[in-house]
């Protein structure tokens, strides 16, 4: 599982963009590893590579459908992300999901303190932006953790990279309150919070319900 940890940290300054934008496509979670990918080759190799996003999510299904992150991770594991406009793959070794939970929210923290963004599914808020909130909408998206603050107008949040674009939110970032991820038993099981990580693999949570689109 993903290691629990508390101290604060931000890796903006490790994401070189672009921020991707997935338009009218439902590819967010294969966005979402993308962004998660240019982070962390920047941090491990300095230097600003872009994946390919729009393969990657046609690579790995209809594009009209969207994915659940366990084939997203097990693809990029087996087969690697694909860079734009090369032949180059970059694989992972291996990921984890935070279990919803006593130390949820401090394991995702614990996860950005190593310098390992998190990538989180949640139900769209009815406000969606630099600050999020409000109820659930039946729209089920993905985004990538980039920082958190415990001290965040309107209490403890995550600051998240979204797929929509540099003019979505602040330059593509938002913040995200940790109570409204928590609202309705973590909506109804389907908040998923997941990294690459160098342990083992660990046990995905099942799929989303039918009827319910990423």
């Amino acid at each position: 599982a993903m290691a629990v940890g508390v101290p604060a940290a931000d890796l903006t300054a490790d994401f070189k963009g672009p921020c991707l934008n997935q338009q009218a496509i439902p590819s967010c979670v294969s966005h979402s590893m993308s962004h998660w990918m240019m982070t962390a080759q920047w941090q491990e190799e300095r230097i600003a590579r872009v994946f390919d996003a729009s393969k990657l999510h046609v690579e790995t299904g209809p594009i009209g459908q969207g994915r659940y992150p366990a084939e997203i991770l097990k693809y990029a594991q087996a087969n690697g992300a694909p860079l734009l406009n090369s032949n180059a793959r970059y694989k992972i070794s291996s990921y984890a999901f935070a279990q919803p939970g006593s130390g949820w929210y401090e394991t995702i923290k614990g996860s950005i303190a190593l310098g390992r963004p998190v990538m989180i599914c949640f139900l769209i808020p009815q406000q969606y932006g630099w600050e999020s909130g409000g109820g659930m909408t039946q729209g089920y998206h993905e985004n990538v953790v980039m920082g958190h603050d415990d001290n965040h107008v309107g209490g403890p949040s995550l600051l998240v990279l979204n797929s929509w674009g540099a003019v979505w939110g602040r330059g593509g970032y938002g913040w995200m309150p940790i109570a409204y991820l928590q609202k309705e038993n973590y909506h109804r099981g389907l908040v998923l919070a997941h990294t690459p990580t160098d342990v083992r693999e660990t046990n995905p949570p099942p799929p989303p319900p039918p009827g319910v689109t990423i």
